[in-house]
């Protein structure tokens, strides 16, 4: 019996002694190597901004790392802009629905979410206003090529090659884009809106107590409120934010830094393929209404077609 017992004593320590080594070990690795640390939610800042090819550019670069980082779980977009150009637009809404289909997104705005702004709030769970926001502008702005005048040193395989159709093609254009952009409208907020398409192709813009009662963003509120609306769809509690300007700021200046610091700057070109945020770190002199004059005589003989989701104010 008393070896019976010495024996099982034994077995049981000897058991108790691996099982502890063992799950300290497992412990240790998974702490180290797998352990993702605390969730974060990521804050996207895009203070007052027109939407072109430079600040899409950036905005876009924080979309994306946005999207790339696995510790961020949710995202809190700050928006602040009256729209811009239409392909910049309809790319930053586009990145939006991608980013939410990896996780949820919350849009806030203080100021104004208009046109191009307000198309890429729609690519959001969730959109927050305060009551004197600007919302809406459902629409586009068209700026048409002037005639050409007649040059008998310019040969055309057709009556529209060089200003693109007559005044009655841009305007079938026009509207097309603004039907798009209506139906985007319609379709992304679904059962939440109050008011009719056609209601919304007016292109009138709604304080923000009364585009909440049309169904256009979701509730009023802060940036708290949004971060809160962020947490509660991603099912999180304890979590930290996570500025995402900075970061990818700090990655652009060290990426050009690496390509400008072996050259003379006054020769370095800072719009690099593959470093896009670049753009946003230079600004250039650029109009907000289409091109009058380029370095070609041939274009310079009538304006570059342009389409804006833009509002535009009666002053300008």
């Amino acid at each position: 019996m008393l070896r019976a017992f010495r024996r099982l004593v034994g077995t049981w320590y000897v058991s108790s002694a691996l099982t502890i080594a063992v799950g300290v070990g497992v412990g240790y690795f998974v702490f180290f190597n797998l352990y993702p640390g605390r969730p974060e939610i990521a804050i996207i800042d895009i203070p007052f901004t027109e939407i072109n090819d430079r600040s899409a550019a950036f905005i876009g670069e924080m979309i994306d790392y946005a999207g790339r980082r696995d510790s961020a779980k949710a995202v809190v977009i700050k928006l602040d802009s009256p729209g811009g150009s239409v392909g910049p637009s309809d790319l930053l809404f586009l990145k939006m629905v991608r980013l939410r289909e990896k996780k949820p997104v919350v849009v806030v705005t203080r100021q104004i979410a208009a046109s191009g702004g307000f198309l890429m709030a729609m690519g959001a769970n969730y959109i927050y206003a305060q009551p004197s926001t600007f919302v809406g502008s459902v629409g586009v702005v068209l700026f048409t090529p002037t005639a050409a005048r007649p040059d008998e040193r310019i040969v055309t395989t057709g009556p529209a090659k060089i200003t693109g159709g007559s005044a009655r093609t841009f305007i079938q254009m026009a509207e097309t884009i603004k039907d798009n952009f209506v139906n985007t409208v319609v379709a992304q907020r679904g059962d939440r809106l109050r008011i009719t398409p056609q209601e919304i192709s007016e292109a009138r813009l709604y304080l923000g107590s009364d585009a909440v009662r049309a169904g256009l963003v979701d509730a009023l509120g802060t940036d708290d409120d949004a971060i809160a609306m962020a947490a509660r769809l991603a099912g999180i509690s304890n979590y930290d934010l996570l500025k995402v300007n900075e970061i990818v700021l700090e990655d652009c200046l060290r990426t050009v830094q690496r390509i400008i610091e072996p050259l003379d700057s006054d020769e370095v070109d800072v719009n690099l393929p593959g470093v896009p945020c670049a753009t946003a770190l230079f600004p250039a002199e650029q109009s907000r209404f289409p091109r009058n004059r380029t370095d070609s005589d041939l274009l310079s003989r009538a304006a570059i077609p342009e389409m804006l989701y833009l509002y535009v104010t009666p002053s300008e």
